[in-house]
Order: C-alpha cells, then sequence, then structure tokens
C-alpha cells in the first residue's frame, strides 16, 4: 500500500481526503495496521477526535489474525491516546 497522497493531502491541511485516500487503500489492503493508524492518527491529532481514533483503533484488536506485534502497536497507540 502507497499512503503518500494521503500524507500530501494531510499536509495541505485536508484531512477528510486524506483519510479518504488511506481508506482507499485500505479496501485493496485490508489488513494493512500502518493505513489503520494512520487514520487513527489523522482523527487524533489533525481532528481532535481521540474517542474516533480510539474506536478505529478498538476495531483492530478484534480483527482475526493480526500478530502479537501488531496488537502491541495498537494497545500502546491507544495508551497513548488515553493520556
Amino acid at each position: 500500500p502507497m499512503y503518500f497522497r494521503a500524507h500530501g493531502l494531510r499536509k495541505r491541511g485536508d484531512y477528510a481526503g486524506a483519510i479518504a485516500m488511506a481508506e482507499m487503500e485500505l479496501a485493496r489492503f485490508p489488513d494493512d495496521l500502518e493505513g489503520q493508524l494512520l487514520i487513527a492518527d489523522i482523527r487524533a491529532v489533525d481532528l481532535k477526535d481521540p474517542a474516533g481514533a480510539l474506536a478505529g483503533l478498538a476495531e483492530i484488536l478484534v480483527q482475526p489474525g493480526r500478530s502479537a506485534d501488531d496488537l502491541c502497536r495498537t494497545l500502546d497507540r491507544m495508551a497513548d491516546l488515553q493520556l
């Protein structure tokens, strides 16, 4: 998956466009953790919606087949948001 377009839109302040672009890549690669973390980060930092970011991260935790590393990274991000 390529998220350079999403990063570019984010830098320009087009947060909705950045999320849409990341979701397009996730449609092609639904289990990609980087894209899911990117969307959560945009929601938490740029849109000031930590609750929405936490909800998205919680969805990762219930996806079957996630590696222990993916779960640890997700839980770490969730802990950071709750602080």
